[in-house]
């Protein structure tokens, strides 16, 4: 029997939650008329970004998902797989975008 549940969770600034490397820091720096700036976190834009993005995704999420994409038989299991899915991202400081997530669709 295929799954009834789903659940969609949207990151919310996804790349804004990767810090950079100490050592990359520099490498991303910029100049403007007011002065130079780096980049703490990773900027969307950089070349290698989404392939970094989707790694930090992948290790963190690995144990529970290939995905954000929740999907189960019955919702007891749904609610118990969400509730471990929220827990590790709230653990690893990634933030969901609730106005973009979709919960317990049918």
């Amino acid at each position: 029997m295929g799954a009834t549940v789903f659940s969609k969770l949207d990151l919310q600034f996804g790349y804004w939650q990767i810090r950079m490397a100490d050592n990359s820091i520099y490498q991303a720096a910029f100049r403007t008329r007011y002065g130079s700036y780096e980049y703490l976190v990773m900027p969307f834009g950089l070349t290698n970004a989404l392939s970094t993005f989707q790694a930090e995704i992948n290790h963190i999420l690995c144990p529970l998902l290939d995905n954000i994409l929740i999907y189960l038989h019955d919702m007891k299991q749904h609610v118990e797989h969400l509730r471990c899915v929220l827990k590790k991202l709230r653990r690893e400081r990634f933030y969901i975008n609730l106005s973009k997530s979709e919960f317990f669709l049918k």
